[in-house]
């Protein structure tokens, strides 16, 4: 289910502006059903409540539990899939439920009691739907069409597939894996998912008045990802007994007798030595990692869930393997490659030691510039000439979402292109950089540099803000001027992404 992207040309939206298919769909056909039928309400899009089909008479608010479902019984029936919400995709099981609940109208309208859908999804669901009528924008008139849309087997299933909008929708990635309610209901209003601005508000009071948070606290148990990176400071032997070794390979003698199963020893350092990894317990004594608590001779990726992270050849370029969250590789190794230590777990094939389970799992995913959603009422567009183009705010209004083709400082300020010549404000948006944050491994800092492509004084430390002066291209790469003479690399902010 990819984003609906909207038009790249004034004439082209002026055409398809208002369109009803939803960004949840990546299904576009829709077809007549005679076993509709005809006194039904249309369903209408409302970006107000969500990105899906509504009733024409719902309204953002608290639901009514009493209209026709126990609130209980609601809650019951959504739990699980609400939980397993967190471990599939990082998405808050509070926040999940409180949003089926106002976008269901508790379970009560058309399309739940019909098809299951909480959350009014167009096209199919493993080749099932039901066939609804809706108004669609069509030559520039509102038109009733019958469409299909999604029928599950039951909420539960509904809601699971409410999570797989978030992991496949770029612009909500910098909530995954946040565990505070109010700031992801805040996020989810702020990246666009409804225009309403009650809409978060309405969500914590939902949460809040039916303690959904303490979902949870019951989803984190041994499901959060990345986890905390596993200690190396201590080896515990997990063998009966085993030997020690000198750095040149050589087996002491005698040692077995002292590195016996249950004692604990302060590792100092690591070293390859006759074909495996050994700690270092000693002035110059190791012995086998994988005889110790703190075996890694299978490797966990940690990172976000349903994402993957990059591998690398032995030169440190790029291989094409990329490896998902949750799985487990053989380690034959390690190296240090371009700096960082990385384990081989195929044929030229490596993987860094920070996205594994004794990492510290790196930068968050990039945040995505392909579309963009007007967050102001509405907006001017400029020709590259710094020209306003009269007219436009008529047409760049609130809510409305458009393909990023290019970037270019004009007037000033950074502006998205998003036709031939037509280009609007980017603070003006959903993809707004007026603020940066450095995205990089936690507790580290990165580089800044100055206009003339020598490296600044300042190091930024991973997770501070910045305020965005505009960019500027150095050392053939796009920097961001976060002070006079000081410019941070755009690969290291939340709209770029390094593996270290």
């Amino acid at each position: 289910m990819k984003s609906k992207k909207l038009l790249v040309s004034l004439a082209t939206l002026l055409l398809t502006t208002g369109a009803a298919l939803p960004v949840f769909s990546n299904i576009n056909s829709v077809k007549a059903d005679a076993t509709v039928q005809q006194h039904e309400a249309p369903l209408v899009q409302n970006s107000k409540i969500g990105q899906g089909f509504y009733s024409p008479s719902q309204k953002l608010a608290l639901p009514n539990p009493m209209l026709r479902t126990d609130p209980s019984i609601f809650f019951n029936s959504i739990k699980q899939g609400a939980v397993d919400t967190w471990k599939k995709h990082n998405f808050l099981p509070s926040v999940t439920a409180a949003q089926a609940a106002i976008e269901s109208g508790w379970g009560t309208s058309g399309l739940t009691t019909a098809a299951n859908n909480l959350f009014g999804i167009k096209g199919r669901y493993n080749g099932q739907y039901i066939v609804f009528p809706t108004q669609e924008w069509v030559n520039g008139h509102y038109v009733t069409i019958n469409a299909e849309f999604r029928k599950y087997p039951n909420w539960a299933t509904s809601v699971e597939d409410h999570g797989n909008f978030f992991t496949d929708n770029e612009r909500y990635h910098n909530l995954l894996g946040v565990k505070d309610y109010k700031q992801v209901a805040k996020l989810v209003q702020q990246d666009g998912y409804a225009t309403d601005p009650n809409y978060a508000a309405t969500i914590i009071r939902v949460i809040e008045q039916y303690g959904l948070q303490n979902w949870d606290q019951e989803a984190f148990i041994n499901t959060s990802v990345p986890k905390p990176a596993q200690s190396e400071s201590t080896a515990r032997v997990t063998v009966n007994s085993t030997f020690g070794y000198r750095s040149s390979g050589a087996q002491m003698s005698g040692t077995n007798n002292v590195f016996k199963k249950g004692t604990n020893w302060k590792v100092n350092g690591f070293k390859m030595i006759n074909g495996q990894e050994m700690l270092l317990v000693g002035g110059d004594e190791y012995i086998p990692r994988k005889d110790t608590t703190i075996d890694n001779s299978i490797l966990e990726i940690n990172y976000y869930s349903n994402l993957t992270v990059n591998t690398y050849k032995k030169d440190g370029t790029l291989a094409p393997n990329k490896l998902k969250t949750g799985t487990k590789w053989k380690n034959s190794g390690f190296t240090t490659i371009k700096g960082q230590v990385m384990y081989q777990v195929g044929r030229d094939v490596y993987l860094p030691k920070l996205y594994t389970q004794f990492g510290a799992s790196g930068p968050k995913p990039a945040q995505s510039e392909s579309t963009a959603r007007i967050t102001v009422n509405s907006t001017f567009g400029y020709r590259s000439s710094g020209a306003q183009m009269s007219g436009t705010n008529n047409v760049f209004k609130k809510g409305t979402n458009w393909k990023v083709c290019g970037l270019k400082m004009i007037n000033g300020q950074e502006m998205i292109l998003v036709g031939g010549d037509e280009y609007i404000p980017r603070k003006d948006t959903t993809i707004d950089n007026r603020v940066v944050e450095v995205n990089y491994i936690p507790g580290q800092s990165v580089p800044t540099y100055k206009l003339d492509g020598t490296m600044a004084i300042d190091k930024l430390k991973n997770g501070t803000k910045w305020k965005n002066g505009g960019f500027r291209m150095i050392n053939n790469e796009q920097m961001y001027q976060v002070s006079t003479n000081e410019y941070l690399p755009k690969k290291f902010t939340q709209f770029g992404h390094v593996d270290f």
